[in-house]
């Protein structure tokens, strides 16, 4: 967060936009698509676009990327997904509700929370394409992983949105006893006592 405010605090047009230094965008049209949601309408808060993988992409990020970024435009009223690999604010918007500076991990989605929250939109663009190699996850990585859920239960206690995430809290209840039925013939009667024990 302290990096791309710092970015913005320089940047003298109207439009900031976050590129990753490892994303290539795929076309000429690539920051056209990006900008002109902010252009045409004044309630779309920030524009992100479709991430592509590489031929030479784990399968991993192939997967994350292709269920992650869809072929077809869309408006987000509620959901706070963006990705800053390949987005585009208002300069001005970024001024007034900087990143988080204290998240260690999407605080493109923390932004994205706060603009949700005054009646902006988010805007997918899958005609404003970047290829990214190592896809939005880091191949597997644990720690971003455990990073990334870290803000996410963090956000949803912020702004109020556990059910977003986990349900609704009049489901969730602490185990209090277990049973276990094996139903297969090959548990033998010393399996039975084991998991009787357990």
């Amino acid at each position: 967060g302290a990096a791309l405010n710092l970015g913005v605090s320089i940047a003298s047009g109207e439009f900031v936009v976050c590129v990753s230094a490892h994303c290539i965008p795929s076309n000429k049209f690539w920051l056209d698509n990006l900008v002109k949601p902010l252009q045409n309408d004044p309630s779309v808060a920030c524009v992100y676009g479709r991430q592509l993988p590489l031929e030479s992409s784990s399968p991993q990020d192939k997967r994350d990327l292709w269920l992650t970024f869809g072929l077809d435009d869309r408006i987000q009223l509620k959901d706070p997904f963006i990705h800053n690999a390949n987005a585009a604010y208002r300069q001005a918007d970024l001024v007034s509700y900087p990143f988080s500076e204290k998240m260690t991990n999407i605080e493109d989605r923390g932004w994205a929370e706060v603009q949700l929250s005054q009646n902006k939109k988010i805007f997918y663009s899958a005609n404003a394409e970047v290829y990214h190699g190592h896809g939005i996850h880091q191949t597997g990585n644990i720690r971003r992983l455990e990073g990334v859920v870290n803000m996410m239960e963090s956000l949803s206690e912020e702004f109020g949105r556990y059910e977003d995430y986990y349900g609704s809290n009049t489901l969730v209840c602490s185990a209090s006893k277990c049973l276990i039925i094996p139903v297969s013939g090959r548990y033998g009667l010393d399996d039975m006592e084991e998991l009787s024990q357990k």
